[in-house]
């Protein structure tokens, strides 16, 4: 096989025409001077436009990786970006929510606390119930003693509306002695007695 320094086969340098080729680029072919040859790693042997070409690659190949590690952080920092309208509209959903039934629940329960007497507190059976759990109540907070008469019970135990009125004959009360009494309710044909031990 002929070589470059054959008499016969010597072959002039591409870019310095003048001067005679030692060797040939390894990737494109292209004979080379001295002056124009470059050694890479490997022992390889390249021209100038080839080894441009090659430190282009291995320097897009580097870009390359720092570019992918760029799109992840930017990839990752849209996603969260991304999640966070819908995170707030979450959060905020939530908080409504929460305020909406909040203000549910304390709307209705100032509307129990308001009406603690039941609808149909004007009938005889409901008042004598609301006046013997009054008479209790007075007997829990006097030692165990009961009232001499209803009127006792009147500002802390009951309002002057649940006293009996024009129905004073259908309720009586009535001290039996200091720790007893009997309240009694006449409803037409029935007659129903509380007393401290409960209903006769």
């Amino acid at each position: 096989m002929p070589g470059f320094n054959d008499e016969k086969f010597k072959m002039k340098c591409s870019v310095h025409p003048e001067k005679d080729a030692i060797t040939a680029c390894s990737a494109c072919r292209t004979p080379l001077c001295s002056d124009c040859v470059m050694h890479m790693s490997g022992g390889l042997r390249i021209c100038s436009r080839c080894a441009a070409i090659q430190s282009a690659k291995e320097a897009s190949k580097d870009l390359t990786g720092k570019e992918a590690e760029k799109e992840i952080k930017v990839l990752t920092a849209s996603k969260r970006r991304r999640l966070s309208p819908y995170l707030k509209i979450l959060f905020f959903s939530t908080l409504l929510l929460g305020g909406c039934l909040a203000g549910v629940w304390i709307y209705f329960a100032a509307e129990i606390r308001l009406s603690k007497h039941p609808v149909y507190v004007n009938h005889p059976l409901v008042k004598a119930i609301n006046l013997d759990k009054a008479i209790q109540d007075y007997s829990f907070d006097h030692g165990g003693m009961f009232p001499e008469n209803l009127n006792s019970l009147v500002e802390k135990y009951i309002t002057v509306e649940e006293l009996p009125g024009a129905d004073a004959e259908s309720i009586n009360y009535k001290r039996q002695s200091p720790f007893s009494y009997e309240l009694t309710l006449t409803d037409g044909k029935e007659k129903i007695i509380f007393t401290e031990k409960g209903i006769r």
